[in-house]
């Protein structure tokens, strides 16, 4: 079985941050759906976002720091009522699918 890859924005399904998120899966068409409506994001587009989850400070020897806002993080996890129907978004949690259709795919924060 081959496994595809691609990052795509939640920020472009509605969400209240830009967040960066990438997709394994072995079904490439519906990665190629995702990555062609989400996955790109100018640096201007992601400084309209108002909600910002961290706090950035810098601490006494100087070194530029950043910690998340707990309350913050938490609200920016769910997904505008506007796009609960969206093409991606409206189907059921990763768990159904995988049993459905038999896809395998996870969608987490980037890391890299």
């Amino acid at each position: 079985m081959q496994v595809y890859t691609a990052t795509f924005y939640m920020g472009n399904f509605g969400a209240a941050t830009p967040k960066r998120h990438r997709l394994w899966s072995n079904d490439e068409d519906l990665l190629n759906k995702i990555a062609s409506r989400a996955g790109y994001m100018s640096r201007q587009q992601q400084g309209s976002f108002t909600t910002k989850t961290t706090r950035k400070y810098v601490d006494r020897r100087g070194v530029k720091r950043c910690v998340g806002i707990k309350k913050v993080l938490k609200e920016s996890q769910n997904l505008s009522e506007t796009n609960k129907n969206d093409f991606f978004f409206g189907w059921k949690p990763c768990m159904s699918l995988k049993l459905t259709l038999g896809l395998r795919f996870i969608v987490g924060p980037n890391r890299f």
